[in-house]
């Protein structure tokens, strides 16, 4: 179905009577208009679609078929392209008298002066574009979700983590990653390829290396707990770091999508709480001590006393002894 340009290379070598021949031939919707503007004719697949009688040419019963809402733009559209003499291209409605419902189609015009004419004519067609409108925007719809999706998925992130960060398949950083440049103040250029280990603290960074290498060769998911350096805080922050691999259908890691998490205050806490059950520990090993030595003292009190108890009992008996001799003594009495 041509479109108006290609159209008007056929007018050119042709007569107003094969002209309408030719264009009453073709499913495409074909007109033309005077140089004022006015629809002088229609083809055949025009009133086969409109059920419009062929005596409306030459009036503006034609608008009586746009879709309401696009009355408006596409008669100020004409009337400003007749004035101009510019192409004129415009989408709107029209009306299918089968099914009573409205199409969207395409409508293109140019101006052409005919062989041996003195006047400006007009040739156009109107294009069926209704299903490539709807998937125009079904995919408008799916994009506009999608990214509604994107954000509510960015928003619970930004929630729960501090940085999200993607790479390629190998483990490198293959494109600026905004959230790291904002929390570790590190550049592009810094942070390009591997250069992001510079901000992991240097007594982590053997650990980290060692673990995302591993997670990246086994494509199993990447866990591990480590200090990185914080812009705004002038210092390291612990941090816990997560990352899954995104594969294709054939199961080929296409890149990976990870997350940081600052958990240093959790962490300073579970120092803290640390810290305080070794002074605790420590505390209660004193005691333990103390509790064993003063146990120790008791039991040494406790022999000392059956020693001391033990020769007071011996002098009882040595003292009635020397009783009962005295007694057989005669002088004892």
């Amino acid at each position: 179905m041509p479109p108006a340009r290609e159209l008007l290379r056929w007018v050119h070598l042709a007569d107003d009577m094969t002209f309408h021949e030719f264009a009453d031939a073709l499913p495409q919707i074909v007109w033309s208009a005077s140089a004022d503007g006015r629809i002088d004719f229609f083809n055949k697949a025009w009133f086969e679609w409109t059920g419009l009688p062929r005596q409306t040419v030459g009036t503006s019963a034609w608008l009586d078929i746009v879709h309401p809402e696009d009355v408006t733009a596409t008669k100020e559209v004409w009337e400003a392209c007749v004035r101009s003499g510019r192409e004129y291209r415009i989408e709107y409605r029209l009306k299918d008298r089968r099914t009573n419902g409205y199409r969207w189609h395409l409508a293109q015009a140019l101006p052409f002066r005919l062989t041996g004419a003195d006047t400006l004519r007009w040739f156009g067609t109107c294009t069926d574009i209704d299903e490539q409108k709807r998937l125009q925007e079904a995919l408008a719809s799916s994009e506009a979700a999608l990214r509604r999706s994107d954000e509510r998925y960015r928003s619970l992130v930004s929630v729960l983590t501090s940085v999200v960060w993607m790479t390629d398949a190998s483990g490198a950083f293959a494109f600026p990653q905004v959230d790291w440049n904002r929390y570790t103040g590190q550049t592009w250029e810094g942070q390009r390829g591997w250069g992001w280990l510079d901000m992991i603290h240097p007594k982590d960074r053997e650990l980290v290396v060692e673990t995302w290498k591993h997670a990246v060769k086994s494509h199993t998911t990447y866990k591990i707990e480590g200090r990185i350096w914080s812009q705004a805080h002038r210092g390291y922050r612990y941090f816990e770091a997560r990352a899954v691999p995104l594969c294709d259908a054939d199961g080929t890691v296409r890149e990976w999508v990870g997350t940081i998490t600052d958990v240093h205050d959790r962490k300073s806490m579970e120092v803290e709480l640390l810290t305080s059950n070794e002074a605790y520990r420590q505390v209660l090993e004193k005691l333990k001590q103390s509790q064993s030595e003063l146990e120790d003292k008791l039991r040494e009190l406790e022999a000392f006393h059956d020693v001391v108890v033990g020769r007071e009992l011996k002098m009882i008996e040595m003292e009635k002894e020397l009783n009962r001799y005295r007694a057989l003594l005669p002088n004892s009495a």
